[in-house]
């Protein structure tokens, strides 16, 4: 191995929207010790936002980023990088393999005939006798529509054109994708001169996708009317947060419950909790939170608050609404839930909130704030 400070990898072009990668390590006291960075296609320096991250045994630690953008370098820093063994990247998984496909109309010749699923089948064998595209009939508005089991964050899009003839019906195409309720939160319109082989396209909203539909603008100069080909549709993506598992059918743990390994259901992040993946530790007094990252507030009496929510769990101090404490103390009243009246000696009978201290000055006394001398 070697000393390295840092290891650059370099591709033509990369989407990445939630970035994954896994390092493999041989010291595993160097297992953490990485920062990453991203450089786009811009040459613009990106840092890893919304890092989470899980070690999954004792060479291996998993970290996640949320980016929304093309890069083109992942570049590794830190201690850890002269320990690296291997580095796994993945930008999401083809969450439309073997979904519901359906299609407006179905074309069938010699007894065979080509199904929407076919779409969405795995097989990028894009000659049309294979047997492997989709394809409706000539009609006025043809439309192919894929619905997912469940609700996904898609990322990217892959569309194989048919290899072997008709291939502008699919130019200029159009394709929508819906939610949970059939309304529609993103529409991509192809604006290619030319007719690909390929589409691949990238979507940085990050709304959960429960359908797309795919609509022809464009016919052969033969065709009477609209046909719609399709030989391969794959939408890389993952579960929506809070969910996990290969069918995103799986809870998060109540301790991470909007933030887990979406593979192992393991937390990055521990709600009220302090060691992750395993979110055993709760958080000691006067902490609360996300790894427990967060301070009681002032306003909890003793600094004490509920670990989950940072809501004060004993009461107020200089506040009077408990759990909330965001009220404070009327004219005259000091202490915990404001059950103190200012003392006479205070002038005006005015004082400190929390301390109930003499803030004004005192009446009959020489030594503000504590007002306890006489003259």
């Amino acid at each position: 191995m070697g000393t390295w400070a840092n290891v650059l990898f370099a591709a033509s072009n990369w989407f990445v929207g939630e970035w994954g990668a896994e390092w493999v390590t041989l010291n595993e006291n160097l297992l953490t010790l990485f920062t990453v960075t991203f450089k786009t296609t811009n040459h613009l320096d990106l840092s890893c936002n919304k890092l989470a991250m899980v070690i999954v045994d004792s060479t291996k630690v998993d970290f996640r980023c949320d980016i929304n953008e093309t890069v083109t370098q992942i570049i590794l820093t830190g201690p850890g990088v002269k320990s690296i063994c291997s580095l796994y990247i993945s930008g999401g998984r083809n969450v439309a393999l073997h979904q519901s496909a359906e299609q407006t109309s179905t074309y069938t010749e010699n007894t065979k005939s080509y199904f929407a699923s076919l779409a969405v089948d795995g097989n990028t064998n894009c000659y049309f006798y294979n047997g492997s595209t989709s394809h409706t009939g000539s009609e006025p508005n043809p439309s192919w529509t894929l619905t997912l089991d469940t609700p996904r964050v898609v990322n990217r899009f892959v569309i194989y054109n048919r290899a072997d003839g008709a291939i502008n019906r699919l130019k200029n195409f159009n394709l929508t994708a819906f939610d949970i309720n059939s309304k529609a939160v993103w529409s991509y319109q192809d604006q290619n001169p030319e007719t690909a082989l390929i589409y691949k396209f990238t979507r940085f909203e990050s709304d959960p996708v429960s359908k797309i539909r795919i609509i022809p603008t464009s016919k052969e100069t033969y065709d009477i009317q609209y046909i719609l080909t399709l030989c391969e549709v794959l939408m890389y993506g993952d579960c929506v947060p809070g969910s996990w598992g290969l069918e995103c059918n799986k809870t998060c743990p109540v301790e991470c419950p909007g933030s887990c390994h979406q593979g192992t259901g393991t937390c990055f992040i521990c709600q009220g909790r302090s060691d992750p993946p395993l979110c055993n530790t709760a958080c000691p007094s006067g902490q609360w939170g996300p790894n427990c990252t967060n301070q009681c507030g002032i306003s909890c009496y003793n600094a004490s608050c509920d670990r989950t929510t940072g809501q004060c769990d004993k009461g107020c101090n200089g506040f009077i609404n408990p759990p909330f404490c965001n009220t404070e103390c009327g004219i005259n009243t000091w202490g915990p839930n404001c059950q103190f009246y200012c003392r006479t000696n205070c002038y005006n009978m005015s004082c400190n909130k929390v301390t109930g201290v003499c803030n004004s000055g005192c009446i009959g006394y020489m030594d503000p704030p504590n007002c306890i001398v006489g003259k």
